[in-house]
């Protein structure tokens, strides 16, 4: 098993390294017109990013300090994405996540945006399209002789497969279009969070003056008590 290794020393304490050291941090960016791998809407107002490093460990005043170094992987998540990624312990299937840098390969594009209206149409069109093919080959059969018995049975598979699909379709519909809204609100409450953190900040910044001044009235008072 190797040994973790000093890499410096001086007046501010000992630095080490090894390969198994490395760090995790959280942030969130703001802006742009960013599409998220396994996110059905475009997001304008930002995400949440997940970065992990490379690090070394200081330790210096009888205290372990840690430094990240190289960037190993940068992914960006939604808002949703990322409460479900810290809420949730998935099997098998876990949170969808959009990768956005890899070390040793660089950066990597943009994530592609597939709506889901468009997508479910182009289905839903497909199942159409197969049912009409199905009873093209049902209306010819029935133009045949003594072909009672096999249109009987191609007619009960037809009704059998039409009662199958459509509420299938319709549910997955309805799940992926709840999904959507919850993504859509997630998206407004970012956006007012970071108005209200933006204004809410700068309001107090322009508040300080008088703040400063009510705390010197109060004590001043105090100490005349």
């Amino acid at each position: 098993m190797a040994e973790m290794k000093l890499i410096r020393e001086d007046q501010f304490g000992k630095v080490y390294e090894h390969e198994s050291f490395g760090v995790i941090s959280f942030g969130r960016f703001s802006g742009g017109d960013n599409a998220f791998f396994g996110s059905s809407i475009t997001h304008h107002h930002g995400g949440v990013s997940l970065v992990i490093s490379h690090a070394e460990l200081h330790r210096s005043l009888n205290r372990d300090s840690y430094f990240d170094k190289e960037t190993i992987i940068r992914v960006e998540m939604t808002n949703t994405q990322f409460a479900d990624a810290i809420t949730s312990f998935h099997e098998g299937m876990g949170t969808p996540v959009t990768i956005k840098y890899i070390a040793g390969e660089g950066r990597k594009d943009t994530a592609p945006f597939q709506s889901k209206v468009v997508e479910f149409n182009e289905e839903f069109k497909d199942t159409m399209e197969g049912i009409a093919s199905d009873f093209d080959k049902v209306i010819a059969l029935a133009k045949q002789t003594k072909a009672q018995v096999r249109l009987q049975k191609e007619i009960e598979g037809l009704k059998q497969r039409m009662r199958s699909n459509f509420p299938f379709i319709t549910t997955q519909f309805t799940e992926q279009m709840a999904k959507t809204v919850t993504e859509a609100k997630g998206e407004v409450e970012s956006f007012f969070n970071n108005l209200i953190d933006k204004h809410g900040l700068e309001n107090l910044r322009n508040m300080t003056p008088q703040l400063v001044e009510a705390i010197e009235r109060k004590e001043v008072k105090d100490d005349s008590n």
